[in-house]
């Protein structure tokens, strides 16, 4: 974790616009921090091919899913993509890829059950084309939650080390902003190594088990400072570095709502 103050001299216009203060009372931290997200199940992607005579796309859709339904034991199969792939005698030919995820023991009992299954025009045909063991949304966003509490506490730390240095100014969070980042395109360790794992027939995956993706944060925290009253003590800079304590926690509860709503989970 790097940290970088500025004074307020050095940075852009549009900071100095944000307060009337002068330029010694404004500190911008630069702070980065990393983390891990490992994901608990795996994006399976397959191609489900069949010759009907149905017209209605629902019908058709209907009849994908359950040829992918019976070909894998798995019921929740989404539709990614359908397209119409010709016709002959009267019957046309439908390809669509669906997309379901799978834990390894789900994965474990499709690569039996596909071994069982015969691809042939009566049934349709199913392919698997791809194993990604890629984090959901959820887990990067619980993981990014943690990276904002950590830089709240960070940010309460410094104004702590501020008003003591600064007895006769009394610091505060003016503004957060956060930027994140995700390596998804990292080679896996398994294709470094050769391993050889058995997978389902016919996968492509991008991820296998165990294999996280590294996410970054930086926070951009600008402190602003305001004289401290006349007849204050001292040792009130350890009271405001505590209250400095409460507004990062405030703002930690509020970003960790937010994320629950939007992963659709209520707050407790």
């Amino acid at each position: 974790m790097a940290l970088m103050p500025v004074l307020m001299g050095l940075a852009p216009a549009h900071a100095q616009q944000a307060s009337s203060l002068p330029a010694t009372n404004t500190i911008i931290l630069e702070l980065d921090f990393e983390d891990w997200a490992e994901p608990k199940t795996a994006l399976v992607s397959a191609r489900v091919g069949i010759i009907t005579q149905q017209t209605q796309s629902g019908l058709i859709q209907a009849r994908i899913k359950a040829v992918a339904e019976d070909a894998s034991n798995h019921a929740a199969w989404r539709m990614a993509k359908l397209t119409p792939a010709g016709g002959a005698r009267g019957a046309a030919l439908w390809q669509a890829m669906v997309e379901t995820r799978m834990t390894p023991d789900e994965l474990g009992r499709l690569e039996r059950t596909l071994s069982q299954y015969e691809n042939g025009d009566s049934r349709g045909t199913f392919t698997i084309e791809r194993i990604d063991f890629a984090p959901t949304l959820a887990e990067i966003q619980a993981v990014r939650a943690a990276l904002r509490a950590q830089a709240y506490q960070q940010a309460a730390r410094e104004i702590r080390q501020l008003n003591l240095a600064f007895p006769d100014k009394t610091y505060r969070i003016a503004s957060i902003t956060f930027a994140h980042g995700i390596d998804y395109q990292n080679i896996p360790l398994s294709q470094i190594l050769g391993d050889a794992t058995a997978l389902p027939r016919g996968h492509s995956g991008m991820r296998r088990e165990g294999e996280a993706s590294h996410v970054t944060m930086t926070a951009r925290v600008t402190l602003i400072a305001t004289p401290r009253p006349a007849g204050s003590s001292a040792s009130a800079a350890g009271n405001t570095g505590a209250g400095a304590t409460d507004q990062a926690a405030t703002m930690g509860d509020q970003g960790a709502a937010r994320d629950r709503v939007a992963a659709g989970q209520r707050s407790p």
